[in-house]
């Protein structure tokens, strides 16, 4: 019996090209949407204008009503997409998201958010959302993107042996 290999699927690891898509989207009209379940069980959809790259494997923006923070304390899961039409762009993210109360942490992501999104929390009342990506899947400047977290007992190589 002859052996089949599955496809390699790479550990989550944000490319330039999703950086240059993800940072600063809302200044140039193509905001995140963010989908998230409250702790009534209900889900909510949300443009959000201050999604960020905040490492290798983490989205981070600033939320300034209690909805989402309180909302993600409930039920970490969570799920971002970015679509750029114009440029035959797409992203679909998905991860556990927590609130990150670290005042360094805070103040890099309120900083890193849009001139005209601060301008909406001058007093920073808001909370930091760090999102841990599970998975990345696209298509971007440089092809299909399909990236996934390695899970327990799950092999990123998935060839079969």
């Amino acid at each position: 019996m002859a052996e089949t290999e599955a496809p390699r699927v790479p550990p989550v690891r944000l490319t330039d090209d999703i950086a240059a898509a993800v940072n600063g989207a809302a200044t140039r009209g193509v905001p995140l949407a963010v989908a998230y379940v409250d702790g009534n069980g209900l889900p909510h959809l949300s443009i959000r204008g201050t999604v960020q790259v905040h490492g290798d494997d983490e989205l981070a923006l600033w939320a300034r009503s209690a909805g989402m923070p309180d909302a993600v304390r409930v039920n970490p899961n969570v799920a971002l997409l970015y679509q750029d039409l114009a440029n035959h762009t797409f992203y679909q993210f998905t991860g556990r998201a927590h609130v990150d109360d670290d005042p360094a942490i805070r103040d890099a992501v309120f900083e890193n958010s849009p001139e005209r999104e601060q301008a909406q929390d001058p007093q920073r009342s808001g909370a930091a959302i760090v999102v841990a990506l599970d998975a990345v899947r696209g298509r971007g400047p440089s092809g299909l993107v399909q990236m996934a977290r390695p899970q327990r007992g799950w092999r990123t190589d998935t060839r079969q042996t």
